[in-house]
């Protein structure tokens, strides 16, 4: 576990440092990061979405163990030039820590909605709550 963990945290890490240091947009060929490397990073990333989605414990454990970091490293990823399916399985992962029937289950919900919000993927213009003409969820 140790392995993949360090893995998804070196490559955000080198994300945010080209992008930091060098004005870099976050693409994952500027930071050496190949097609094969990229698969292999999805499906490590993949198998922490599919433990935590079926062991309640697991979920926990892995969150803790990682003192949060997973979340935020799996937000950095999401906000990388990566293919769509890569981002798909980021966003899978991170659905699968908001899963309820764990004690910590309000405070991970609560972060994981502040980086959704810290990274402006969701907008919000205060309308949040309101149905309109036109809208076509209404």
């Amino acid at each position: 576990w140790r392995h993949i963990f360090d893995a998804i945290q070196d490559v955000a890490r080198r994300f945010e440092f080209a992008s930091q240091q060098h004005g870099m947009e976050r693409e994952a060929h500027l930071i050496g990061l190949d097609d094969k490397q990229l698969a292999l990073l999805v499906s490590q990333i993949d198998v922490i979405r599919t433990v935590v989605t079926y062991s309640r414990d697991a979920r926990v454990e892995i969150y803790a163990h990682t003192d949060g970091m997973i979340l935020h490293n799996l937000f950095v990823l999401l906000t990388c030039k990566i293919p769509a399916t890569a981002k798909a399985t980021v966003m899978r992962c991170i659905a699968a820590f908001a899963r309820p029937g764990v004690p910590n289950n309000t405070v991970v919900k609560a972060r994981i909605w502040d980086y959704l919000d810290s990274t402006k993927m969701i907008p919000n213009n205060g309308n949040c709550n309101r149905i309109t003409p036109g809208n076509p969820l209404s």
